[in-house]
């Protein structure tokens, strides 16, 4: 597959890695600074993406003439600092780490689009310490470590909709229909202890 640019962003000169700032952008502002707190860790753990920006001569030119711009906040991302720190950390990685990053950061990604929709299907509220629990799992320790963690998430989230449901069960009024049947049947039935 070539990567043809589609914009004159640094970004979508690629398209695994702007594929993945495209889906980014679309989760709510609290969900992108636990994602880009993340990311970043990725990028300075794999990468030693740290490192790299200290060494700004070693960019080159171009890189660090971006870099300076950036600091005139004028992109969305450039607002929130944790956002624009791993967005720099991405635009100094070489092309092929960025490759390798976007990857990781899809799957990630994949991660926490199945935690919405399992609190979307089960009714129950986004909680932000469980996309950090998920997020940090996965950069910290492996990909399958984090699907443990939203399977632990899941068994917790079933529990709690058995119990809503155990509720309005026993908390609708009984038929009188069933309350016949069940006199009927009390009736009928033998008494052993007579």
């Amino acid at each position: 597959m070539t990567d043809k640019p589609f914009n004159n962003r640094w970004y979508d000169q690629q398209s695994r890695i702007s594929v993945a700032v495209q889906l980014l952008k679309k989760f709510p502002a609290e969900i992108q600074t636990i994602l880009c707190n993340g990311i970043g860790k990725l990028a300075e753990k794999d990468y030693e993406a740290n490192t790299l920006m200290s060494h700004f001569k070693s960019l080159g030119t171009n890189a660090v003439l971006a870099i300076h711009k950036s600091h005139l906040k004028r992109r969305a991302y450039d607002k929130n600092p944790i956002i624009y720190k791993t967005m720099n950390y991405l635009f100094i990685l070489t092309p092929k780490n960025r490759q390798f990053i976007a990857e990781r950061i899809l799957e990630l990604m994949t991660l926490i689009q199945d935690y919405l929709t399992l609190c979307r299907e089960t009714a129950q509220p986004v909680n932000s310490e469980d996309i950090e629990a998920i997020t940090d799992t996965y950069v910290e320790e492996t990909p399958e470590a984090a699907r443990i963690i939203l399977e632990q998430i899941e068994k917790e989230f079933m529990v709690l909709v058995q119990e809503k449901v155990n509720q309005l069960h026993n908390s609708l009024p009984e038929k009188k229909e069933d309350k016949k049947i069940e006199e009927t049947e009390s009736s009928q039935s033998p008494d052993y202890y007579s």
